[in-house]
C-alpha cells in the first residue's frame, strides 16, 4: 500500500511582508551599504523613516554627509528626519552651523526637531539662539527650548529659569522648569530654589524644597517645621524622618 504525502502549500509572500523584512534590515545600519540607505530614503514611509534612523547609526562621515544633503529635501517630514538623524549621530556636532540655520524656519516641527538635535549634541554655541524660544507663544516649543538647557547649561540660566518660573500660568511648562532647575541646585543657590517652591501649587515642588533645605542647611529642624501644616502625606512622611534623625 501506498501512502500519498500531502505538501502543504507555504504562503505565499505578499508586499506586508517583504516591506517589513525590508523594515527589519534597516533597523542595523550595517546591513545595507551607505548607497543603499541613502536610496531607501526615497520610499514611502514607514520604510523611508527606518532609512533616516539607520543613516543616524552608520558611523561613517559620509552618512553624515548624506543627512547633511537630506536636510535641503523638499519635504518637510524629510528634513525634520534629516535633522533628527543628525542630532542622533555621534559626528552630529560637526553640523551644528548647518542646523543654527533652521531655528528660523516658519514651520513648528522644522524648528523644534533643530531644537531637539542640537540639545542631544550638546551644542553650547546653541545656547544665545535656543534661549529665546523658552518664551515662544508655541507651547512645544517653549518646552522643548527649556528642556534643551539641560544639556547646554550656563550658570545664568538658574536665574533666568526662576524669573522665567514666576510669570508662567501653563502647569507643564512649571513642572519641565521645575525638573531642569532641581538639576541644578547647589550650595549656592539652594535658597532660591527653596523662596520659589516653598508654598508651590504643586505637591511635588514643595517635596523638593523641603528635601533641598534639609541637604544644605545646618538647621534642618527650622526647615522641617515650616511644612508641619502641608496637607501631603509624601511632605509630611519626610517631615518626620528628618525631625526622627535630627533627634538621634
Amino acid at each position: 500500500m501506498r501512502l500519498r504525502l500531502v505538501h502543504q502549500r507555504q504562503p505565499k509572500r505578499n508586499s506586508l511582508m517583504a516591506t517589513n523584512d525590508s523594515e527589519d534590515s534597516l533597523t542595523n545600519a550595517t546591513d545595507r551599504s551607505l548607497a543603499e540607505l541613502i536610496e531607501a530614503t526615497k520610499q514611502t514611509p514607514p520604510l523611508c523613516w527606518k532609512a533616516y534612523e539607520a543613516l543616524a547609526s552608520h558611523p561613517s562621515n559620509e552618512a553624515i554627509a548624506a543627512l547633511a544633503q537630506l536636510v535641503n529635501h523638499p519635504d518637510w517630514t524629510h528634513k525634520r528626519a534629516a535633522i533628527a538623524g543628525i542630532g542622533n549621530h555621534k559626528n552630529g556636532i560637526q553640523l551644528k552651523d548647518l542646523l543654527l540655520t533652521f531655528l528660523t524656519n516658519s514651520n513648528t516641527f522644522i524648528v523644534l526637531a533643530t531644537i531637539r538635535a542640537l540639545a542631544k549634541m550638546k551644542s553650547t554655541k546653541a545656547h544665545e539662539k535656543i534661549q529665546p524660544f523658552t518664551q515662544s507663544g508655541e507651547l512645544p516649543i517653549r518646552q522643548a527650548a527649556i528642556e534643551a538647557l539641560r544639556t547646554i547649561w550656563q550658570k545664568s540660566d538658574f536665574d533666568y529659569l526662576i524669573e522665567l518660573y514666576s510669570s508662567e500660568k501653563q502647569e507643564a511648562i512649571q513642572k519641565t522648569i521645575g525638573f531642569v532647575l532641581v538639576e541644578q541646585v547647589n550650595a549656592e543657590n539652594w535658597e532660591a530654589f527653596f523662596s520659589l517652591f516653598k508654598n508651590d501649587l504643586l505637591a511635588r515642588h514643595r517635596l523638593w524644597a523641603l528635601q533641598i533645605a534639609t541637604q544644605y542647611s545646618s538647621d534642618k529642624i527650622k526647615y522641617a517645621n515650616y511644612f508641619l501644616q502641608d496637607l501631603d502625606g509624601h511632605i509630611q512622611k519626610r517631615v518626620k524622618q528628618i525631625k526622627l534623625i535630627a533627634s538621634r
